[in-house]
Parts: structure tokens; sequence; C-alpha cells
């Protein structure tokens, strides 16, 4: 959130997830073809919750949300 504050502050240019810019009319899309691949998003619990139906309902969650978001996930090329 850092580096979208400076980007809209008019500091420079900068890379920033799409999903903190998408549809703000003060960022521009200068590669638009440029795929970055992002590091890997590990979700943690304690292994006595395994069989949780709160945390299976939350992994469920979070894995629908991430693959309904075009352009947050990129596949290792």
């Amino acid at each position: 959130l850092a580096q979208r504050a400076a980007i809209a502050a008019g500091l420079g240019v900068g890379i920033s997830a799409d999903v903190l810019v998408r549809g703000d009319p003060g960022f521009v899309r200068l590669l638009p073809d440029l795929a970055i691949r992002l590091p890997e998003v590990w979700l943690l619990y304690h292994a006595d919750l395994k069989h949780s139906a709160r945390i299976r309902a939350t992994v469920d969650f979070l894995v629908e949300a991430a693959q309904a978001t075009p352009g947050l996930l990129v596949s290792p090329g």
C-alpha cells in the first residue's frame, strides 16, 4: 500500500497489484503484456485444525476469490 501511495503521489513509476489500482483513473498500465510472477502465498494453520469446518470454509473462500479475480494469479511459466 505504501508503494501504491507513492505512485499516486507522483513519485514515479512502480509495480502494483492490479486489484489495488483497477478502476482508479489515476493509474495507467504501462506494460499490459508484462506478467510478473508474484511470490507464493501460504495459508498456515495448526495441524489440530486440519478438519475444522471453519478452516475449510476459509480456505475454500480464499481459493475461490483468488480464482475469480482476473489477473490476481499468474501461473508459473
